[in-house]
């Protein structure tokens, strides 16, 4: 099965830099994600896997929470899983990292007590596919997290017209590669329909006004440029930072899904 995001294909450069960016984005949403798991029942003793752990800095700030228990990250790059090892696992004695893919996770039937994945089903050709192996892998009461985007509350007022089409291009050739860039509004409805009891849906708003409109750009849309035409996306960056110094005070607005499943 395919996903349309391969770490293991970048550029030096740009793993270096997507490497810093993934840093970022953990810094700023780490505090919101641990409440979070606290608030679902994430206990001392649990086992917690997350699948599409990239480099690892979620899953080694959760091992913290759970001292008698143990948590394990998953990734499908062996690149991600080097750094994640070489950096965070070191710091972490109830940590480990495994190289897998989300639909076919290298654990028996009912290994974990939660299992979390974050901004991964965008990617993911078959979400349910992987929905159903969460399923599998986590024990008859535990809980099943998933996060992800929803790119029809990326917004900023006042309008960019040059930011909304860049994202409409991004959307478009997202879904040629096999993703979606709208899969949070559909996580709650795909977990309903993968046998999951007690299925809970959220969304927060993460802005501008929480991180800086340039971090905002960088971490909800530079990064995309991939997806286009190197000389096209950089264009249309310059004209987006252009737009924006002459408009009075824009705004950034995301939105974060939260879907939330009992096995």
């Amino acid at each position: 099965m395919t996903h349309s995001y391969d770490f293991d294909h970048f550029t030096d450069k740009r793993r270096r830099a997507e490497i810093q960016r993934l840093h970022q984005q953990a810094n700023v949403m780490l505090g919101r994600e641990l409440r979070l798991l606290r608030t679902l029942g994430l206990a001392p003793q649990h086992h917690f896997l997350e699948v599409g752990c990239g480099p690892g800095f979620l899953t080694g700030a959760v091992a913290t929470l759970i001292p008698q228990g143990r948590a394990v990250g998953l990734d499908l790059s062996s690149e991600m899983m080097a750094v994640a090892r070489a950096v965070v696992a070191p710091e972490h004695p109830n940590l480990g990292f495994e190289q897998g893919s989300a639909y076919e996770l290298p654990f028996p039937d009912d290994s974990f007590d939660f299992l979390y994945s974050r901004l991964v089903y965008q990617h993911l050709a078959d979400p349910l596919a992987a929905l159903a192996e969460a399923r599998r892998v986590v024990k008859p009461g535990g809980r099943v997290v998933v996060l992800d985007i929803d790119d029809g509350w990326l917004s900023l007022h006042p309008r960019c017209p040059t930011f909304d089409t860049f994202n409409e291009r991004i959307i478009q050739s997202k879904t040629q590669q096999g993703g979606d860039r709208h899969v949070g509004r559909k996580l709650a409805w795909m977990m309903r329909h993968s046998g999951f009891s007690q299925v809970q849906q959220k969304v927060e708003a993460f802005t501008s006004l929480d991180v800086g409109l340039e971090a905002f750009l960088q971490l909800t849309t530079c990064f995309k440029a991939g997806l286009l035409d190197q000389a096209t996306a950089a264009d249309m960056i310059r004209a987006i930072r252009s737009e924006l110094a002459s408009t009075d005070d824009p705004v950034g607005l995301a939105g974060i899904f939260i879907a939330i499943g009992t096995v």
